[in-house]
């Protein structure tokens, strides 16, 4: 009977830890914070037409998650951020910019909790 009301107890904690660990606020992907907005860095190609002109760059790269602008996780120091044709920056729920690496552009897509 002991045996059961261990496994029970068990289970329980590992279901507890599933839950709590899914509802962590925790950002696995490459991320940063620019103009008072965080962004998730993807890995969606963008064409150099589409790009208007450049408004930043990542200034410093931390370890854990970004809380000032210009930082970064996962993204070099000195990565350039740009204004998508059309698009305004960070504005609204939904909010675009481009980002340079290695010579190819891509989109970050704002992040609304």
């Amino acid at each position: 009977r002991s045996v059961y009301t261990l496994l029970r107890v068990i289970w329980i904690g590992l279901i507890i830890h599933l839950l709590l660990a899914g509802c962590s606020n925790k950002i696995d992907a490459p991320h940063f914070m620019w103009n008072d907005n965080l962004y998730i860095a993807t890995n969606e190609p963008i064409s150099e037409e589409e790009i208007l002109e450049e408004i930043g760059e990542i200034s410093v790269v931390v370890n854990s998650d970004v809380k000032e602008n210009g930082e970064a996780k996962e993204i070099a120091k000195s990565t350039k951020l740009y204004q998508i044709e059309g698009i305004e920056v960070s504005y609204g729920e939904v909010g675009y910019i481009a980002y340079e690496m290695e010579g190819k552009y891509y989109v970050a897509s704002k992040l609304n909790f």
